[in-house]
């Protein structure tokens, strides 16, 4: 979701018809639930740092800069997201990764170049229009004290009826059903703040679940979490991306998962977009090495046949 998740007033957030701290507009919007599209991944040919050249895409990123104190940390010139594809960024700490997501999804602005998403830049959505389509998860979830599962997972609501309007029927079946498409419906009544760390990981994709978007923008989902929660959770990703038609675009630091469940990987280094293409096609010895500095070695997973990868 779109919003200012540090701000969020849990005490308020309780109430699904009060404005839980979000950065939204105020002005009347059409509250129709669009239909999704039923656009499914397809292949992706490798091209390595080259620009994309596959139709369909939701995310156009052009000559793009962002700079702090003078210093460039990312610059990308030409990068496309497609919609309905499990998109993985990838590349070792400081490459620019949560960066790139942070300027798809608004929450920060490019010192150059242009954003655009569905054909129109991100300046000129509106607030909450922007947030019926795209849905973002920072990389640290604030805690929510004294919230249920249900009551979090209803905040995804929020862009369809805004602070004033009322939560009606179509809203509650939009969370009941995000409650079951997260598996998290048994949790319903317990707090948030009760859950294992896995756990609290779909209950927030419920969430985003609930907001009914069309693209999800995930900042490491998995960080922090044991290696079952992390599958758990990958597992939860890809299959929304392939059963719902949502694009994903999500940070990874696990190649092995990135290989495993991504439809297509985004290799960063030091603030370049380096490498890009179908796992298969970026998980070789050469083109790891080129991304982490370490030697890699590449294995064949025996049963399912995606490459696993190594240090040497």
């Amino acid at each position: 979701m779109i919003l200012n998740l540090r701000s969020m007033d849990a005490q308020s957030a309780s109430n699904p018809t009060t404005d839980p701290g979000l950065h939204v507009a105020t002005s009347p919007q059409q509250t129709t639930p669009r239909t999704r599209s039923d656009r499914r991944p397809s292949s992706d040919a490798a091209v390595r740092a080259g620009p994309d050249t596959d139709a369909g895409e939701t995310f156009e990123i052009r000559d793009v800069a962002y700079r702090v104190d003078g210093r460039t940390i990312l610059e990308v010139s030409d990068l496309d997201f497609r919609s309905g594809s499990l998109s993985g960024l990838i590349g070792p700490n400081g490459a620019g990764k949560s960066t790139l997501i942070k300027l798809m999804a608004r929450q920060q602005r490019p010192s150059a170049g242009s954003i655009r998403f569905d054909g129109k830049a991100l300046g000129e959505w509106g607030d909450r229009e922007f947030a019926r389509r795209v849905a973002y998860l920072p990389q640290e979830t604030p805690t929510a004290p004294g919230l249920t599962v249900e009551e979090l997972v209803a905040l995804g609501r929020y862009p369809w009826h805004g602070p004033l309007g009322s939560f009606d029927e179509d809203d509650r079946e939009r969370v009941e059903q995000a409650l079951v498409r997260a598996d998290v419906a048994r949790f319903s009544d317990r707090l948030v703040e009760t859950l294992s760390g896995g756990e609290r990981q779909r209950v927030w994709l419920a969430m985003l679940l609930a907001q009914d978007a069309d693209c999800l923008l995930l900042d490491e989902p998995t960080s922090a979490l044991d290696v079952a929660q992390q599958v758990e959770v990958m597992r939860l990703v890809r299959s929304l991306s392939r059963d719902e038609g949502l694009g994903v675009v999500v940070v990874l630091h696990d190649v092995n998962n990135a290989s495993r469940f991504c439809d297509r990987l985004v290799a960063l280094h030091r603030g370049e977009v380096v490498a890009r293409g179908r796992p298969a096609e970026l998980v070789e010895n050469d083109v790891l090495q080129s991304i982490y500095g370490v030697d890699m070695g590449i294995l064949r997973h025996p049963s399912r046949g995606y490459p696993i990868s190594f240090v040497q």
